[in-house]
């Protein structure tokens, strides 16, 4: 009864153009140039992203919510108007609408 299991019984050839991938990084030098760049990588590339996200986070610290801009309070400030308007009981359903819709 046969398993299914092929055995290649032939010799592999470790010189010449069809040698391994480890003995030609050994016979070039390439090896260790490489493996000086893998081992460093790594943290080279986190250094760089955490460079820029603090110099995003320098450049975006003076412009976000700048007093000087009134458009980014102008939704809180209705949030806080509508809820004043909904809450006074002096006012009719068909005041609080018109009040909400603004001077007009």
């Amino acid at each position: 009864m046969s398993s299914g299991i092929i055995i290649d019984a032939e010799p592999k050839a470790s010189q010449g153009p069809g040698a391994a991938p480890s003995e030609r990084g050994a016979i070039s030098g390439g090896g260790s140039a490489r493996s000086w760049l893998g081992a460093r990588l790594n943290p080279f590339l986190f250094a760089v992203m955490a460079a820029a996200f603090l110099l995003r986070l320098h450049a975006a610290s003076g412009t976000f919510l700048n007093p000087d801009e009134p458009d980014a309070f102008v939704l809180p400030d209705l949030i806080s108007e509508f809820t004043d308007i909904d809450l006074n009981p002096k006012l009719s359903p068909e005041e609080k609408e018109k009040a909400k819709s603004g001077p007009g």
